[in-house]
């Protein structure tokens, strides 16, 4: 599900996250497994260095240009057990709703429901029935983290208008430029 589903949430992204990029070059095995040399996603430690590089080549590319700029570097605290996902909601704000991976869907939601609960005792996080946090290391966390960041991203991009946005996960750089006085 997660594999066919690659292109179609490429597609509804706002920006191109650098954190949990699904490699489109890897191929899968008849087995529906990938090939030796196939990664699901991109190595994140090349998407890291391109993060923080691209956001400060671009700074650099603006002050070339008599421009002052505002780099704004950004964490979203404790952001897998702080985002809250509506699990009954899930398939009508993703828009992926194949009727032939509603078997694989029904286990990710257990999955989803089951580590929230252990959470939710452990750590008294007060989260109510038929909500989940994203669960941290789990192969689809990736891409619903990216997805559930898209509303945000969107509205940095279209509110502050930055010369450069970019999202790790939840590490964000936004380079703004502003003329020189």
């Amino acid at each position: 599900m997660v594999y066919k589903g690659r292109l179609y949430f490429r597609k509804k992204m706002h920006i191109k996250p650098y954190a949990n990029r699904i490699n489109l070059k890897c191929k899968f095995n008849d087995d529906t497994k990938p090939d030796e040399d196939g990664s699901f996603y991109i190595p994140y430690f090349n998407q890291y260095q391109k993060w923080r590089d691209n956001s400060i080549s671009e700074a650099k590319k603006l002050l070339s240009n008599n421009k002052d700029v505002l780099i704004f570097s950004l964490d979203i605290k404790n952001y897998y057990n702080s985002a809250r996902i509506n699990l009954s909601n899930l398939n009508s704000d993703i828009g992926f709703s194949d009727l032939k991976y509603e078997p694989i869907r029904k286990i990710f939601i257990e999955i989803h429901k089951k580590y929230t609960s252990h959470l939710n005792k452990k750590l008294d996080l007060n989260i109510e029935d038929g909500i989940s946090i994203i669960p941290i290391g789990l192969v689809s966390s990736g891409i619903l983290s990216n997805f559930y960041l898209n509303e945000l991203d969107k509205d940095i991009d279209l509110k502050l208008n930055p010369d450069f946005y970019a999202r790790y996960v939840d590490d964000i750089m936004i380079v703004k430029s502003c003329h020189k006085k």
